[in-house]
């Protein structure tokens, strides 16, 4: 029956297809978005029967619907900000916007066709992860050893600085740390939850040096102004919390969306500001220009990544009108990545430019020609129809959303701590995948995995009590 109900929603949506290219048609749009409306709550309202909201398919959705979905809101709306890009593609947004309703459809068809309940064949007897903590204090030292006073200042982000953000060794460090510290975070709460309901002596339980040196961690982010580390250390947090020691409910995940979203409004608003290091900090630049701007709607909040959704307008407006689908060569790059140093290898051994390697490359060469220093992102949506058209998009979001049910049932049915680590990794990009690639998820996902198998051991026994020491 659920899957039934999605599927009479894609064919609906999929009867309401509109011209590729034409004047934004607010009837069908209108209808569009009511039936992915339908779609939505008969998912969570009918068949969700967690108490616990910060969920994968609750970062997936809401960030793929303001990516996807604000803008034609705002059209229908009238809102008054404009966007000159995006009004520059205005006749693909009907049918970008019936493209990514298809998508996301399809994506709760994935997510509901398997259950992937299984029974536990081992129980933990105990957790060796102290390598896993001493690797993120090293990782974090050799960071900040590297990442250079532009980029510890913030001068990156005030345009104070010609250099890039943490780059060189720097941004290598970053990227290993990142995922070192998503891995500790997986292994510290679930162990630290269980001997806390074992023993109840909660205060044994916190590492006051792990928690020190996160917090740290978390705030040299956004002092900085660089909101991706902070954003990927809550959103692991909370969902590992979430899901394994306490629920957190609707009411609980509103306020930390709202204050979330509130606080990088700002910082982005700071980090645009254009003032200079001598000037007040960022987080007051971005409150005083936020105070200066029409805050009437709540569209503002999330509107820079909602911009994401020029990508999807642009790939329509380019394909396969003025150049064929891809079928997989935009993907190289996401493929490469999992292997450390190989884009560089290989792209430069075949000359391959950017706009060769992803869906974010190709988009900006659309958008600004080979010479670019700057990149124009891209969205999921976009990255599927550059590289495998309309049935890709379908083919492709189903077999998203089964992955994303089986890391979260991995995680449900307790069946390991590497499920834990693996959603944690994914709920680092989960939120902002709706503007990123298809395959977004492998390398963090893959790495931090890596990591875990590499610094930590379980000591494990089958359920029948015979003791097995396993790495995990």
């Amino acid at each position: 029956m659920r899957i039934g109900i999605q599927i009479i929603y894609l064919i609906l949506v999929a009867l309401m297809m509109p011209s590729r290219v034409g004047a934004f048609d607010h009837l069908r749009v209108t209808g569009i978005l009511v039936v992915v409306a339908a779609s939505i709550l008969t998912e969570w309202l009918l068949y969700s029967d967690s108490k616990n909201v910060f969920r994968l398919d609750v970062l997936f959705v809401f960030g793929f619907i303001i990516v996807h979905f604000q803008w034609p809101l705002m059209f229908l709306s009238d809102v008054k900000i404009r966007h000159l890009r995006i009004e520059s593609f205005i006749d693909s947004v009907s049918y970008g916007t019936w493209l990514s309703a298809l998508g996301l459809i399809a994506w709760f068809i994935g997510w509901g066709s398997f259950k992937f309940e299984k029974k536990r064949k081992f129980r933990i007897l105990s957790v060796e992860y102290e390598k896993l903590k001493w690797a993120f204090y090293m990782c974090f030292a050799l960071f900040l050893l590297f990442a250079g006073k532009d980029y510890l200042t913030g001068a990156v982000y005030r345009g104070d600085s010609d250099s890039a953000a943490a780059s060189g060794l720097g941004a290598y460090f970053q990227l290993l740390l990142g995922f070192v510290v998503i891995t500790a975070i997986a292994f510290y709460l679930p162990v630290a939850a269980a001997k806390i309901r074992k023993h109840g002596r909660w205060w044994q339980e916190i590492d006051i040096l792990l928690l020190i040196v996160l917090g740290l961690y978390t705030l040299m982010f956004l002092a900085v102004g660089d909101r991706g580390g902070a954003i990927e250390v809550a959103c692991a947090l909370m969902l590992i919390y979430g899901m394994l020691v306490h629920p957190i409910t609707k009411k609980q995940f509103c306020v930390l969306a709202i204050v979330g979203a509130l606080v990088l409004t700002i910082i982005g608003l700071g980090r645009s500001s254009g003032s200079k290091s001598g000037d007040k900090n960022m987080l007051s630049d971005g409150v005083e220009k936020l105070e200066t701007m029409d805050t009437n709607s709540a569209y503002i909040l999330t509107l820079e990544l909602a911009n994401s959704s020029t990508c999807l307008y642009a790939a329509i407006d380019n394909v396969p009108t003025q150049h064929s689908f891809f079928y997989g060569k935009l993907w190289r790059g996401n493929l490469l990545a999992v292997v450390p140093l190989s884009q560089q290898i290989v792209g430069g051994f075949f000359e391959m430019k950017p706009d060769e390697m992803g869906s974010g490359g190709y988009i900006t060469y659309l958008f600004y020609g080979d010479e670019s220093v700057v990149g124009a992102g891209s969205s999921i949506i976009a990255d599927l129809y550059l590289n495998w058209g309309e049935v890709g998009v379908v083919v492709f979001m189903f077999g998203l959303g089964v992955l994303y049910k089986r890391i979260h049932q991995g995680v449900v049915n307790r069946e390991s701590l590497m499920w834990v680590v693996a959603a944690g990794a994914l709920a680092t990009v989960a939120f902002y995948a709706g503007r990123g690639g298809y395959l977004i998820f492998l390398r963090p996902v893959i790495w931090s995995l890596v990591i875990a198998k590499m610094l930590t051991t379980i000591e494990m026994a089958p359920v029948d009590n015979k003791k097995s020491k396993i790495k995990p």
